[in-house]
């Protein structure tokens, strides 16, 4: 069945270039009215405005937007405006990021803040002007990106992994925050050929690797087909994997050895997902929840 976003306004931050391009490309492709957003930079021309012109060109709809997305004045302007252009916004995907490859132990301090800034709070910013709309309208698709470093961890990459890692908790928590709103919030790991990963991906792989075999699993999150939150996706070379965050049996410390625990903790045959952190706690301290059932999150 082929997906349509006819009549839905679709906003997609760092979508000048590899995946973000790939992504307006896609929605616009099947109907979406896409606002391209990534940052000017001076004597340079608008890359946000070359993927309009190819949108265009190709019979779709777009706009470009050159906003900041990582302070919360320009992520503001940058919702407000599509907003008041198009009077709704039904789908954002957060792609805006930097990377670094230095290892921890040579990276300074100030070069981790500015990757984790930038990444993390060029996320949170745009959610936090977004949300409040798609409240409102009772209906939003988000799409948050994560990276296979966040979720594994990867040499050289502590300042980006921990960013990425961030994403996860916050996709998961705002989904808990809008209750039942068919508001759905997700995370892709996308593993693409793009000028970010060019350093460490042989151009060779250019094809198998490229964006748009990505793009259709954003697709499907964007769409009213995605019913469920929280939800991670690895996807590159056009397939896709689920992951999920897994906890296995308790097991009852004795005699404070810790040793003793490890065999049956090493078990993860009859691991489960837990819905939030409250349903976690409630399999690690059952007779604490079981006498302060107030405690417990039914939303």
């Amino acid at each position: 069945m082929s997906i349509r976003f006819d009549g839905q306004i679709a906003l997609i931050t760092g979508a000048g270039k590899g995946l973000g391009r790939a992504y307006a490309m896609w929605l616009a492709e099947r109907g979406a009215t896409v606002v391209v957003n990534n940052r000017s930079h001076p004597g340079v021309p608008s890359s946000a405005q070359q993927v309009v012109d190819e949108i265009e060109q190709a019979g779709g709809c777009a706009v470009a937007d050159e906003h900041s997305v990582q302070d919360e004045k320009g992520s503001r302007a940058m919702i407000e405006s599509a907003i008041e252009r198009f009077g709704k916004l039904d789908i954002l995907v957060c792609n805006a990021a930097i990377s670094d490859n230095t290892p921890f132990q040579d990276i300074s301090l100030n070069r981790v803040r500015e990757v984790i800034d930038i990444n993390l709070w060029g996320t949170l910013c745009p959610v936090h002007a977004a949300l409040p709309h798609m409240l409102r309208q009772g209906f939003g698709r988000i799409v948050l990106t994560t990276s296979q470093a966040g979720l594994f961890g990867e040499a050289g990459s502590v300042a980006y992994a921990t960013s990425k890692a961030a994403m996860i908790g916050m996709a998961r928590s705002i989904a808990r925050d809008v209750g039942a709103a068919d508001i759905r919030t997700n995370l892709i790991a996308p593993a693409a050929f793009t000028p970010m990963s060019a350093s460490n991906v042989d151009a060779r792989w250019s094809d198998y690797m490229s964006p748009l075999k990505v793009a259709p699993v954003v697709g499907w999150l964007c769409s009213k087909d995605c019913t469920k939150s929280g939800m991670i996706f690895n996807a590159g070379a056009g397939r896709v994997r689920r992951v999920k965050v897994l906890e296995g049996n308790p097991v009852e410390i004795s005699n404070d050895d810790m040793s003793a625990c490890w065999p049956t903790l090493d078990d993860m045959n009859n691991a489960v997902e837990a819905e939030s952190s409250f349903g976690s706690g409630q399999v690690l301290m059952p007779e604490m929840f079981a006498a302060m059932p107030d405690m417990v999150d039914k939303r």
